[in-house]
């Protein structure tokens, strides 16, 4: 009788667990049901409002175009020329420390994210995809693509590229702007390699037509969140016009409605007067000069360098940097990230090293600084950047040219920018330490807050911290010294992140 009871205990509380179990499958498949509306009513709504506001710009790129004039062209600062100083540390008389007088100090760039779309991309189901591989900096990059048979730009006029654009407009191309915005984030593209990719895409799309490229490029541009203008001159050529955050130098710019837009050449000359089509996406961006994280482009070795830092015998590096990396940082625009001249060097400097510099540089230096004081360490990092040979622009490149910290490591000489640049990326990532850059007439200077106590040398204060003078073009001078001929009296500060 008892076995019996429980029997059918047990019998009761599994119907009952069924039937809980049965409920809750129900309520999934509602919740579910429910979800997939909702995700497709929200989705019908964001193409609905991407569509709107194509549409909105093709009637504008219709009717409205205005008169416009290129604004002077911004020319870069007279470069620092310094001649190389040398001084023997075994025989230099000590001085004492004296502080530098900041005239000014430049802003620090505030981060931004990069641009997104107005509205998520939704991508369309395909069977059969068509796949458009490029290559670009040596990197292999692959997107899917509509068919273009139906693109067509009819003629020159305004109501023809508005026609154009509405064909762009439709759903067939997203596909191909989510896999541009997945590229960009899967290679940790910056501003510029994306709008360098996107031109490469466009060009191979448009079979040669320079005023379809010119469109392909701004609408992909454009969908991607950043912020452009269009222009067309006398003979019928679209033009694309970027606008960045900051300036590039010696590049036709125009002024419009208060903001400062860029020309993007792609290989195309203005002929006569221009017109410009002045409509205004929503949430559109400006590009960012800045480069805040290791692009992913595929390796090529350059040849093998070696380096040796005086002194230290035992820190001597043999590095191979990535040829890719080199040729895109070749054709970097000259450019600055806000509109003081001196933040220039914030882009190099600012600018991590590359996987190839952290794998192959860092470990060495990490030991050749392990169990040394913060004064000794950084002497051995300074001693390094003052071992790569010196040699001014003007003879090398005809002209100011700032290196990344890569290029000091290929090119066989730098000057005293590049040495700058390359010794605070090296003091920040191997040392953990807080630098700046010094600016003084006609020289680019470091300095390093160190944090352990009394430490001896020119030094200057900001942000409630002291900076020691470090400077690496002073062939070979220890922490604290002045380059000779420096006025400590009038300098400008540029700090770095």
């Amino acid at each position: 009788m008892r076995l019996l009871l429980l029997t059918g205990l047990f019998a009761l509380a599994g119907s009952g667990s069924l039937y809980s179990q049965s409920k809750f499958e129900e309520y999934k498949r509602r919740a579910d049901r429910k979800f997939e509306q909702y995700r497709v009513v929200k989705q019908n709504e964001f193409e609905a409002y991407r569509k709107r506001v194509n549409e909105e710009f093709a009637r504008f790129m219709e009717q409205q175009w205005n008169p416009v004039k290129f604004s002077p062209e911004e020319k870069p600062p007279v470069a620092p020329t310094p001649p190389p100083v040398i001084e023997d540390i075994d025989t230099v008389p000590p001085v004492p420390p004296r502080p530098i007088v900041i005239i000014d100090t430049v802003p620090i760039p505030e981060p931004v994210p990069q641009p997104e779309p107005i509205e998520p991309i939704i991508e369309k189901d395909e069977d059969d995809a068509r796949r458009l591989d490029v290559t670009l900096y040596g990197t292999d990059f692959s997107v899917r693509v509509p068919d273009m048979s139906g693109f067509r730009l009819t003629g020159s006029k305004t109501a023809d590229f508005a026609a154009a654009w509405k064909w762009l407009s439709d759903e067939r191309t997203n596909n191909l702007i989510a896999d541009c915005l997945k590229e960009r984030e899967e290679k940790a593209l910056c501003d510029w390699a994306y709008l360098s990719l996107l031109s490469c895409v466009a060009n191979r799309l448009s079979a040669g037509d320079k005023n379809k490229s010119i469109l392909i490029l701004s609408f992909l541009f454009c969908q991607s969140g950043y912020k452009m203008r269009l222009v067309h001159d006398s003979a019928g050529q679209l033009h694309l016009f970027y606008a960045p955050v900051g300036m590039a130098y010696n590049t036709p710019n125009i002024t419009v409605d208060g903001d400062r837009y860029c020309l993007f050449d792609n290989g195309v000359k203005i002929a006569g007067d221009m017109k410009i089509c002045k409509f205004s996406f929503p949430k559109e961006q400006q590009l960012s000069f800045e480069i805040s994280r290791p692009m992913n482009l595929a390796y090529s070795p350059s040849p093998v360098r070696r380096v040796t830092a005086q002194y230290h015998p035992e820190v001597s590096l043999e590095v191979a940097v990535n040829k890719n990396l080199i040729d895109f940082y070749d054709r970097y625009p000259n450019a600055i990230p806000t509109m003081n001249p001196y933040s220039k060097w914030t882009i190099h400097a600012n600018t991590p090293a590359s996987p190839e510099i952290s794998r192959s540089v860092y470990p060495v230096l990490a030991e050749a600084v392990r169990g040394k004081s913060q004064v000794e360490a950084v002497n051995i990092l300074l001693h390094l950047a003052q071992s790569f040979n010196y040699g001014y622009d003007d003879d090398i490149w005809g002209g100011d040219r700032a290196f990344f910290m890569d290029e000091s490591w290929y090119y066989p000489l730098s000057d005293c920018e590049d040495h700058a640049v390359n010794f605070t990326r090296m003091v920040r990532d191997v040392m953990n330490l807080d630098a700046v850059l010094i600016y003084y007439p006609e020289h680019l200077a470091a300095a390093v807050a160190f944090t352990e106590p009394d430490v001896e040398g020119d030094y200057v204060m900001y942000g409630g911290k002291k900076f020691t003078v470090c400077d690496p073009t002073i062939f070979y001078s220890n922490v604290g010294r002045t380059m000779k001929g420096m006025d400590n009296s009038s300098a400008i500060l540029i700090p770095l992140k």
